[in-house]
């Protein structure tokens, strides 16, 4: 998991919160990232994509999906994991807690 950390971090993307960039939150197998803009969280996952294919590693893009916490976009656009667009969620449960 620390290449995907590293990979991110290199990029200097992510959300500031009080002065520090929070770019990614990793429990065992899950990473969920963090962006300020789509375009930002794009770059982030072609991070992620690179750095999986160096490590002979996939994601299953079907259990993969973007979520927008402001007003979403009436259209948003695609995201794509490598050659797989993710889905646009309203909502997510991550580990029992509901962000909605």
């Amino acid at each position: 998991m620390n290449h995907f950390i590293v990979g991110i971090r290199s990029c200097d993307l992510g959300c500031y919160v009080n002065r520090a960039i929070v770019s990614c939150i990793l429990y065992v197998d899950d990473i969920t990232l963090l962006s300020a803009s789509l375009s930002a969280l794009q770059k982030m996952l072609h991070v992620l994509h690179q750095t999986s294919k160096e490590l002979l590693l996939e994601f299953n893009a079907s259990k993969s999906f973007c979520a927008v916490f402001e007003t979403p976009p009436t259209s948003p656009p695609q995201l794509c994991l490598g050659s797989d667009l993710l889905e646009w969620s309203s909502s997510i449960k991550y580990y029992s807690v509901s962000f909605i």
